[in-house]
């Protein structure tokens, strides 16, 4: 009986080891040209879990990546483009998300915001490209001028736009 109790006892404690310290973290591969875990970001998003990193590399993914889940201090998720490698993603969405790492991207979305992060905390946003430079151009060389705006984000570049319908206005 003494045997059978102490084995008990080791099963116990086994099971609170392994409640308390999870899996260790991954490491999961995202390529669009295939030989990774997943060819979208968005699958890896939604495959990650707390602890977890997406390691992205070279390629364009035209989508918009949304984690589905809230991290902790101690276990993030991470974005990661590979290093040296360009990595071209439409936009980010980690509003309500907390504890999420986005890391080396160059973000293009030229229909709004590159990483929305509304209602979020401790999140970490480093080194992204955000915006392609825009070159405009003209095959009527009679037509309106056309104006050259360097925005650094989104406001700057409404706030431009805004003076320019200003001025139209105020000549009219």
């Amino acid at each position: 009986a003494r045997l059978l109790t102490y084995f008990g006892h080791s099963v116990l404690f086994a099971a609170i080891l392994i409640a308390e310290f999870p899996a260790s973290a991954a490491t999961l591969i995202v390529s669009a040209s295939g030989g990774g875990n997943y060819a979208s970001i968005q699958a890896c998003a939604n495959a990650a879990v707390p602890g977890d990193t997406c390691l992205v590399y070279a390629g364009t993914y035209d989508e918009t990546v949304t984690p589905l889940q809230s991290c902790t201090e101690t276990a993030r998720i991470t974005f990661t483009a590979r290093s040296g490698d360009a990595v071209i993603v439409k936009a980010f969405v980690i509003s309500g998300r907390q504890y999420v790492s986005i890391k080396g991207f160059e973000i293009n979305n030229p229909s709004g915001h590159g990483i929305i992060a509304s209602a979020s905390h401790h999140a970490i946003i480093e080194n992204n490209i955000h915006q392609k430079k825009k070159k405009l151009w003209t095959a009527n060389p009679g037509g309106e001028r056309i104006f050259y705006c360097q925005a650094y984000d989104g406001d700057g570049e409404a706030r431009f736009v805004a003076s320019k319908i200003e001025e139209h206005q105020r000549r009219s």
